[in-house]
């Protein structure tokens, strides 16, 4: 983007329409990030992207699951997913709704990342959650 956009609000974001089949509106895209809004993603096993991506959890609940783990979900969660990665969602409250950030290059299938930017959080740190990848941040709002 070569210029900054007009906030976006959960209000604004569940009036945007997906594109036909899909589930997530487009909300802000340039070459380096791609971020939409889910406000019923789907359940179940999602297809692997090619990038990066990360949710955040706007309202509701959910078990998040990926390769190794799961844990329940809720508003100010975030959640990692690498490229090519199997995740997904299920056992959503009917306000369930996720912001979706892709970001980076577009990765080919079969190539492992270095994942050493993400720093193991000490086990008596507030809110921790202990999980290999997926990253995955629980808010301590709750």
């Amino acid at each position: 983007m070569d210029r900054t956009p007009a906030p976006v609000s959960l209000v604004a974001a569940r009036t945007l329409q997906p594109p036909e089949g899909s589930r997530a509106a487009e909300v802000f895209r340039d070459d380096h990030v791609w971020i939409r809004f889910a406000a019923r993603p789907t359940s179940g096993p999602q297809v692997p992207h090619d990038r990066d991506e990360f949710y955040i959890v706007a309202s509701g609940a959910a078990r998040y699951r990926w390769e190794g783990g799961e844990t329940m979900i809720g508003p100010g969660d975030i959640m990692f997913a690498a490229a090519h990665t199997p995740h997904g969602y299920d056992q959503f409250s009917e306000d369930f709704s996720v912001w979706v950030v892709f970001y980076g290059p577009q990765k080919p299938a079969g190539i492992m990342t270095d994942d050493s930017s993400t720093l193991p959080v000490p086990a008596d740190a507030p809110g921790a959650m202990h999980h290999a990848n997926p990253l995955v941040t629980k808010s301590n709002s709750r």
